[in-house]
């Protein structure tokens, strides 16, 4: 799938063509969208394709840190972080909430002693917190799924597989109704994209055998 697809096919079924431009906008906010995905609890939606690759999933944070800023197309952590260590060794980091920081590590922006490997995590403003303040450099690989980047033209990667076409075109059509003021039409395609979406999304839940959640898919950018 590549952008003339889509473009092709929203043209084809609002049998205009003096709008390829607008499309062409609209496509890469429905891209967003989908990548900001979420269910109706503001559970994520990390889709398959948008899992960023072995290798490029890595941050490094120093001796010292307590922080590192997130990647810029960071968007849901699907697992959690795992900081390797030594040649070959690694350990998975352990979740807590910003409550239990404040708990447990009140003073760590401003103590510079006390430090070790990192093992406790949160996420908080784009930023990855971890505990105790770090004793050493490591690795941390990221389990993420990424914003989808801009396209401008067919040279451009779409990372959504060809069976989203008509999920994706669906999307482009229900902003597209909505800025023509065509309230029914909005209304229709919206339907029709959201619930494509959540198939799509159920069926990746179902072939990794992973408890299928039967709530709404709902949408947002930050």
């Amino acid at each position: 799938m590549v952008q003339s697809d889509i473009v092709n096919e929203v043209e084809a079924r609002i049998h205009r063509t003096d709008k390829t431009t607008r499309i062409k906008t609209l496509i890469n906010i429905i891209l967003k969208k989908l990548s900001c995905s979420m269910l109706e609890d503001g559970t994520p939606v990390p889709l398959e394709c948008l899992k960023k690759a072995d290798g490029d999933n890595t941050i490094t944070i120093a001796d010292g840190d307590y922080k590192k800023a997130l990647p810029g197309d960071f968007i849901w952590l699907y697992d959690d972080p795992i900081i390797q260590y030594d040649t070959n060794k690694a350990h998975r980091m352990a979740k807590k909430s910003s409550f239990w920081f404040t708990q447990y590590y009140p003073d760590i922006s401003i103590d510079t002693s006390s430090k070790d490997r990192p093992y406790w995590y949160m996420i908080k403003n784009k930023t990855l917190y971890f505990a105790p303040r770090s004793d050493d450099s490591y690795t941390i690989v990221l389990p993420y799924t990424f914003l989808h980047p801009d396209i401008s033209d067919d040279d451009d990667t779409i990372y959504f597989p060809d069976e989203w076409l008509d999920c994706i075109v669906n999307g482009v059509l229900w902003l597209l109704r909505d800025e023509l003021g065509d309230d029914n039409g909005a209304t229709k395609y919206f339907n029709l994209f959201t619930a494509m979406a959540r198939n799509f999304y159920l069926a990746e839940r179902r072939q990794a055998k992973m408890r299928v959640e039967e709530k709404p898919v709902i949408f947002h950018i930050d």
